[in-house]
């Protein structure tokens, strides 16, 4: 595969890689189940599902988890997420492993950082209330959390972001306090040393689409920057995700669409339009596939229950 893609996103800043994002709801909108489209990134996630039911897919994996768990994704694994249930709350904190790196090359940088950030060292997958290291995990996630939401700065409506020095330190003194937990009671994994060549076959697929999905794009396209015919492309596809491409482009189309409808007050023919739909006839049937109302009345409802 001739280019490297991924989740086409920044999650934190450049300076310090780290970010918050929540999700909770009680089922008083149409379309109310949570989903998180197949997606990859580089960075570590410690996804904290606090209450309800989720599917969770990873590397083609597949998980039923209840709340609550935490469950952690590590470095360029493919994912998705969606709730079982319409009465939800999912968190997660985002950190790329080199956020916890120090200057000096001592034995918890050389065995356990470096590690981490090369792919040879994972933290465990779930971490639950049956585990020792849970009450001190949830405290210093708790911490992140509130200090996250005390700085209240927001990227997108939905990235929590902290730029304050200080803010910074509780975070990573946090991450390496979870770190250490881990490490004293033994969970820290050897990563596996092979990814399923047909799970990165549809991670640079995958990643190209969300880089431009705002644009018109064509499964030859999604088939090329793979390196494969349009045929196999579709029948590995299917079996990865589990639906068509044609189907996970428009579904995750509509996610953002919905995004843009919550979040601001574009005409709904400019969020069609920055969404990639190019057709607005089309654009509506297929939300009202999806949410079984229109944009403008979904819109209405969502502000009338906010």
């Amino acid at each position: 595969m001739s280019q490297d893609y991924r989740e086409y996103r920044q999650h934190g800043t450049q300076q310090f890689p780290c970010a918050y994002y929540n999700a909770q709801k009680c089922g008083k909108m149409p379309g109310d189940f949570f989903e998180v489209k197949h997606h990859w990134h580089e960075e570590i996630e410690l996804m904290f599902l606090i209450r309800g039911s989720f599917h969770m897919e990873i590397n083609m994996q597949q998980y039923q988890l209840e709340a609550p768990c935490i469950c952690v994704i590590s470095s360029g694994e493919l994912h998705a997420l969606k709730s079982l249930t319409k009465d939800y709350a999912e968190s997660a904190i985002v950190f790329h492993p080199r956020l916890l790196a120090f200057q000096e090359q001592d034995q918890m940088q050389e065995k356990i950082i470096n590690e981490l950030v090369e792919h040879q060292l994972q933290l465990p997958r779930l971490i639950s209330p049956k585990d020792f290291v849970w009450q001190e995990v949830v405290r210093e996630y708790e911490a992140m959390e509130q200090t996250f939401l005390r700085e209240a700065r927001t990227r997108g409506s939905d990235q929590y972001l902290a730029d304050t020095a200080g803010s910074q330190l509780i975070i990573k003194a946090a991450l390496l306090k979870i770190l250490a937990g881990l490490q004293t009671e033994d969970l820290l994994q050897v990563c596996e040393p092979r990814e399923n060549v047909q799970v990165a076959y549809i991670k640079t697929a995958l990643s190209y689409f969300h880089e431009h999905y705002r644009e018109k794009v064509y499964i030859r396209d999604l088939a090329s920057c793979a390196g494969l015919n349009e045929q196999y492309f579709c029948r590995l596809f299917r079996r990865v995700i589990r639906m068509s491409p044609v189907e996970y482009m428009n579904s995750y189309r509509m996610k953002k669409a919905v995004a843009l409808l919550e979040r601001s007050d574009l005409p709904v023919t400019e969020v069609a339009y920055e969404c990639g739909f190019h057709d607005m006839g089309g654009f509506i049937r297929e939300f009202k596939k999806m949410t079984e109302t229109t944009p403008l009345q979904y819109r209405k409802k969502f502000r009338m229950g906010s």
